[in-house]
């Protein structure tokens, strides 16, 4: 028998010396202790501390830590006996000298198992010790990322994407927004005779869509006084029109390389990043979005395409989500669009890969002109938001087992 005071500080150690609770309360468990509400004379096997050092006492009253004066022993700094995962091998013996003494002494003194003492040992990690190695795991995956997305870039598939698409003006980001707010499921837009280029035909009676379409003046103005001549130049605007891909006929067009996850798998993974995301008061909503678009960040709300498969819902989140925490409003401007994009699907990448799921992230990379050098730029910003989001995820595990 054993006290409440007992098991309390058993297990209080074993957490402040980073053993999970429910680790720490399944090595109590197993002890097979049943604590009584008050202590029990001259039985508890824990009586109190040191009035000088603060370090535990025997059941004799002596001091255990060997710095302080009244301590009559010096502890040991191991414990003997195979480790858990190889009992039946016959493992060989493992020190337990990164677990703090207080907490080796806590458990032999409420009758837990030397096994289990050891268990908990090698199952430790140095303070600091496992976010330095998954430090490392990410700048790894990173690593390898890069060189795919390279090998992504200089593939034939992607340079014959990257002609086609060359074809096409590239419109501002003003004429952009003019053409969601006409059309807002429009994907490829571009005018009547660059649809002819490329072997399609507008549609009779399909109403364009306007835009602003800069134009050009100079004029030559004399001198009044010198009467010498000079040019002037200007800008002024014009109002054109485009046509989607969807009002056109003709040859189809060539597709870009595979970007879209797919799978049935990652059920949980999406789950996971769902309460990960509530956690931090984002709301996660389901809606039929234009085109391919996979998901939308709104600053607080993410959307995800309605139809998409799991794997596809689980990657879009950890892209989303890695759009939320990286991102804040002086990051949202035109001119670094690339440069998030590139964040947010890295940091997908990594979440994906530590859980065991692969991802398009390669070829979407080099579909925005991703590449070694733009990726390593900001692999520490990539680095902190993929180590905050697994760590979150991680710790969710533990505690719903």
């Amino acid at each position: 028998m054993s006290c409440n005071r007992c098991a309390n500080q058993a297990t209080a150690a074993m957490a402040a010396a980073g053993t999970p609770a429910s680790q720490a309360q399944a090595a109590w468990a197993s002890s097979g202790q049943q604590p009584e509400r008050r202590p029990v004379p001259g039985r508890c096997p824990v009586p109190g501390r040191c009035d000088r050092c603060g370090a535990f006492l025997t059941r004799q009253g002596q001091c255990r830590s060997p710095r302080c004066a009244r301590s009559t022993q010096a502890p040991p700094s191991t414990v003997g006996g195979p480790q858990t995962q190889a009992l039946s091998a016959g493992a060989s013996q493992t020190p337990t000298a990164d677990l703090p003494q207080a907490v080796i002494w806590q458990l032999e003194a409420v009758g837990v198992p030397d096994q289990q003492v050891r268990a908990i040992a090698a199952s430790r990690e140095r303070p600091g010790a496992r976010g330095k190695k998954l430090r490392k795991l990410i700048r790894d995956r990173l690593e390898r990322l890069a060189q795919l997305t390279d090998e992504a870039a200089a593939g034939k598939e992607m340079k014959r994407w990257f002609k086609f698409v060359s074809q096409f003006h590239k419109y501002s980001f003003c004429n952009r927004y003019l053409v969601l707010m006409q059309r807002r499921d429009a994907t490829r837009v571009a005018g009547y005779k660059a649809w002819q280029r490329v072997g399609r035909q507008v549609r009779r009676d399909e109403k364009g869509i306007a835009i602003f379409v800069p134009r050009t003046w100079r004029r030559q103005v004399q001198d009044a006084s010198s009467g010498e001549t000079r040019e002037e130049r200007g800008m002024y605007f014009r109002v054109g029109h485009v046509f989607d891909v969807s009002q056109t006929d003709g040859e189809p067009l060539p597709e870009p390389p595979q970007w879209i996850n797919r799978g049935d798998e990652g059920v949980e993974l999406a789950q996971a990043l769902t309460r990960y995301a509530e956690g931090l008061d984002i709301e996660v909503t389901e809606a039929q979005l234009p085109g391919q678009r996979q998901g939308e960040s709104h600053r607080g709300r993410v959307v995800l395409r309605q139809d998409a498969t799991p794997l596809g819902k689980a990657a879009t989140l950890a892209h989303e989500v890695a759009h939320e925490l990286m991102h804040g409003p002086e990051h949202r401007t035109p001119g670094r669009r690339r440069t998030n994009e590139l964040e947010a699907e890295a940091c997908a990448y990594v979440v994906c890969q530590h859980f065991g799921y692969e991802t398009q992230a390669p070829n979407y990379l080099a579909l925005w002109r991703g590449n070694r050098e733009a990726l390593m730029a900001c692999m520490e910003r990539i680095t902190a938001a993929s180590q905050q989001i697994i760590d979150a995820l991680e710790e969710q595990a533990a505690s719903s087992d």
